[in-house]
C-alpha cells in the first residue's frame, strides 16, 4: 500500500488511521468567532534589561490581550479529540467598522491581524503556527459594534508522514 492511501479518518470526533480509497485526504474543521475589533500584531518593544544583562522584547498589552482572547474563544469551541500534530489550512475574515468620514473599513494591516490570530492559536489548536500550510484572509466592512474576527481552521490529514503510526510506516516500508 502506498503512503498516499493512508489518511487520518475522523469518526465520532476521534482520530484514527486506516487505509482510504481514492481520496488524498480527509478533513476536520473548527470554526469560531472572536467578538470585538480585530487587533493587528504590533512590534515588540525591545529594551536592555540591566538586571539580566541582555536585550529583551515585550509584546504590547493590546496585542497580548487579543491573542489571549483568540485562544480562549478557540479553546471554548474546540472539538473533542482535535488533532494537534498534523498540518492545517486557515481562513480568517476580519470584520472592521467603517470610518465616519469616507465609509471605508478602518485601515488595519490584514497581514498583522493574521499574525495575531495565528500566534493566539499556538498551543491551543496546534503546537506552532509553522504547521499552517494554507492561509487566506479577507477584510470586510462592519457596522459599529459588529466588529469581529471569524476563523475557520481545517485539519488537513493528507500529510501524515509525521503522525503515521509506527506499525503503518513499517508496513509501507516493508
Amino acid at each position: 500500500m502506498s503512503k498516499q492511501q493512508w489518511v487520518i479518518k475522523h469518526c465520532n470526533q476521534c482520530v484514527h488511521f486506516e487505509p482510504h480509497g481514492d481520496h488524498s485526504h480527509c478533513t476536520h474543521e473548527h470554526r469560531f468567532t472572536v467578538p470585538g475589533r480585530p487587533v493587528p500584531k504590533q512590534r515588540a518593544r525591545v529594551y536592555h534589561d540591566r538586571k539580566l544583562g541582555k536585550i529583551r522584547g515585550v509584546t504590547p498589552d493590546a496585542t497580548r490581550q487579543y491573542e489571549n482572547n483568540v485562544g480562549l474563544f478557540a479553546l471554548a469551541r474546540r472539538p473533542r479529540g482535535w488533532p494537534k500534530g498534523i498540518r492545517y489550512a486557515v481562513h480568517i475574515d476580519a470584520h472592521v467598522a467603517l470610518t465616519q468620514r469616507d465609509k471605508r473599513p478602518r485601515k488595519i494591516d490584514l497581514d498583522n491581524v493574521v499574525k495575531s490570530v495565528l500566534d493566539g492559536l499556538n498551543k491551543i489548536l496546534w503546537d506552532d503556527d509553522h504547521q499552517v500550510d494554507a492561509l487566506s484572509a479577507r477584510r470586510w466592512p462592519a457596522a459599529t459594534g459588529q466588529e469581529r474576527t471569524e476563523v475557520r481552521v481545517t485539519a488537513i490529514a493528507g500529510l501524515v508522514d509525521a503522525v503515521l503510526p509506527k506499525s503503518a510506516r513499517e508496513s509501507l516500508e516493508g
